[in-house]
Order: C-alpha cells, then sequence, then structure tokens
C-alpha cells in the first residue's frame, strides 16, 4: 500500500488464499480491510480481554488501541485470518 505521498504504508500481513487485509499501526489505528464483505471480527489484547466483537460491518473497520500487543481475527463469507498485531 502507498499513502498519497508515495511512501510505503506498512501492511501486517496479506495471507495468499484470502481477501482481507490488516494494517500495521503506526499511530495506534488498526485497520483490518477486504474486497469481500466482512462478516466477523474479534479484537483481544494479549490477555485474551475482547476489545472489539463486531459482525457483518462492511468492507473496512478500524479501531484505536493503546500500546500493546493483539489478536485481530477477520472473517468473510470466504476467508478467514488471525495475526497478532503490535500496536507502539
Amino acid at each position: 500500500l502507498v499513502n498519497q505521498w508515495g511512501e510505503g504504508v506498512g501492511v501486517e500481513n496479506i495471507e495468499m488464499g484470502t481477501d482481507i487485509v490488516i494494517t500495521s499501526p503506526a499511530n495506534g489505528l488498526i485497520t483490518i480491510a477486504s474486497h469481500s464483505p466482512i462478516t466477523g471480527i474479534i479484537i483481544t489484547d494479549i490477555s485474551g480481554k475482547v476489545i472489539a466483537n463486531e459482525g457483518n460491518i462492511g468492507n473496512e473497520y478500524q479501531l484505536y488501541c493503546h500500546p500493546g500487543i493483539y489478536i485481530v481475527k477477520a472473517t468473510t463469507k470466504t476467508s478467514t485470518l488471525t495475526k497478532k498485531i503490535a500496536v507502539k
């Protein structure tokens, strides 16, 4: 991904076989996007506390998080992606 100034924007993972992208949170903003409608998102902190649990949210979801380690699970009708994200 590239921002408006032509600089690369970090991507935590673009998994082969999935249409889900989870961006790296440089400013505490976790962004999850997909070409397919996202049917569910669960974000937990490293202790297992649920930070967000949303369903049927469209093609993009954003959430500001405090610094820490988070587990992000996003699901569409055709794929699921679970990743560990470090917010700095």
